[in-house]
């Protein structure tokens, strides 16, 4: 179903374009989302923060371990003690995570029963700094997709490259405001893409464009690239 017979439905349903915007655009939504849901290559593991937002796009979400992490650095006790506590937990909480990447590298069914464990003694104790205490309760509420990777161990621990790349886009907004049309927005949308993309394939970005522009096709696509470097990457784990 095309966005012009959607549109159709819709003006059915709410023949005035002044009201029902909020039910409108819910629809569309939800139109897409299941649209998108029901494509062959639909992505089922996202990895993100916890962002209320994500929570329906794939069959499975696994949260970003870097972004938990942050959360203790916001903790700021007057007490030494407390300190104390707040950096042997912090401690605990990377050493953890140096576990779960080694595991990546070496799965084992053994070896994610006892990690699930320790995820339960980390994120379950108690160190009578309330603030902390809550923190780590939080956390241990996540623990099933804090730790989805123990089923899924070719996905990875946090979304670190996919953050960057929204801030590049904030940044932008910031330095040159808005455009002013639609094919500005899409010029836009893909110069950036394309110099985000070759950035981090190590592809010189003027490099690659020139190749295209001159029609000489002696390096090999982004789209190749990015496909070759997934099926490394799975080798590998």
């Amino acid at each position: 179903m095309s966005r012009a017979e959607i549109d159709k439905q819709l003006d059915i349903l709410f023949p005035n374009p002044k009201k029902h915007r909020t039910q409108r655009r819910i629809i569309l939504e939800a139109s897409a989302l299941v649209a998108y849901q029901n494509r062959d290559d639909a992505i089922k593991i996202l990895v993100c923060d916890d962002a209320p937002q994500f929570k329906t796009i794939t069959d499975y979400l696994s949260l970003c371990w870097v972004h938990e992490g942050r959360h203790f650095k916001k903790l700021k006790p007057l007490i030494q003690s407390n300190q104390e506590k707040v950096d042997a937990v912090i401690t605990d909480l990377w050493a953890f995570y140096r576990k779960l990447l080694a595991y990546k590298q070496a799965p084992a069914e053994t070896q994610a029963k006892i990690l699930s464990e320790e995820f339960d003694t980390l994120f379950t104790q108690t160190t009578d700094y309330d603030l902390l205490d809550e923190r780590l309760r939080k956390i241990a509420a996540k623990k099933d997709n804090l730790l989805l990777v123990l089923t899924y161990p070719e996905i990875p621990l946090h979304n670190n490259p996919a953050e960057l790349g929204a801030r590049v886009q904030t940044r932008k907004g910031d330095v040159s405001l808005q455009t002013q049309n639609d094919k500005g927005t899409k010029a836009k949308d893909t110069m950036m893409t394309l110099v985000q993309t070759a950035r981090k394939l190590s592809v010189n970005t003027l490099d690659y464009i020139r190749d295209r522009i001159s029609l000489s096709y002696q390096m090999p696509s982004l789209s190749s690239l990015i496909k070759l470097r997934s099926q490394e990457k799975f080798n590998s784990s």
